[in-house]
């Protein structure tokens, strides 16, 4: 079904996993950097909701659960929370913290109603233009290897696999460093 033409966004069905995305041009998606506490509710809604959907988990946990994952990756006063917006609706999510050597993604989610839809390729943008503003040479990440749809979405944004690895600490999963690294200093100059 195709939404009014003034609408950036139609909704499709996901054949292979019967449920309804969004489909949208990323130019729609504003993406808001900020530490407001609905913000931080909106992002433990996506996490939970994601991580749900990947680990095939009957039901998502319920946002109280998860919005502590999202506080205790805030603590510190350089941390933001880059949030995707279609419209009004939260619809993704970057959790940003300053490192020694650069910025780490904590935790980047998507609502699975818009897998699919570039929001996260948006969220890396706004991430990778977001160290280049603030001077930092590079931006990692850890994934789990076998989570094949963020790893896809890393690779095909330029993001480059590292050898370095390691056991999550509480699912036992493998986890590999992802890293972009910022050869220049101002948006959209930016290559891995």
């Amino acid at each position: 079904m195709t939404c009014a033409p003034q609408e950036p966004y139609r909704i499709a069905r996901n054949a292979a996993h019967g449920h309804h995305v969004i489909v949208l041009e990323t130019s729609s998606v504003a993406v808001v950097r900020d530490r407001d506490p609905s913000s931080q509710w909106e992002a433990a809604r996506i996490w939970a909701a994601a991580t749900a959907q990947r680990d095939n988990e009957p039901e998502p946990a319920p946002v109280e659960a998860a919005l502590p994952i999202i506080e205790t990756g805030l603590r510190g006063a350089d941390a933001t929370l880059h949030l995707a917006r279609l419209r009004e609706r939260a619809v993704g999510f970057a959790l940003v913290v300053v490192q020694h050597n650069g910025l780490e993604i904590l935790y980047l989610g998507v609502d699975p109603g818009a897998w699919g839809a570039g929001i996260a390729s948006r969220l890396l943008s706004d991430v990778t233009d977001y160290a280049a503003e603030t001077s930092r040479p590079k931006v990692e990440l850890w994934v789990y290897d076998d989570n094949a749809r963020a790893v896809h979405v890393y690779r095909r944004a330029g993001w480059s696999a590292t050898d370095d690895a390691r056991i999550h600490p509480t699912s036992g999963r493998l986890e590999r460093r992802y890293v972009w690294t910022v050869l220049g200093t101002s948006p959209g100059v930016l290559r891995s």
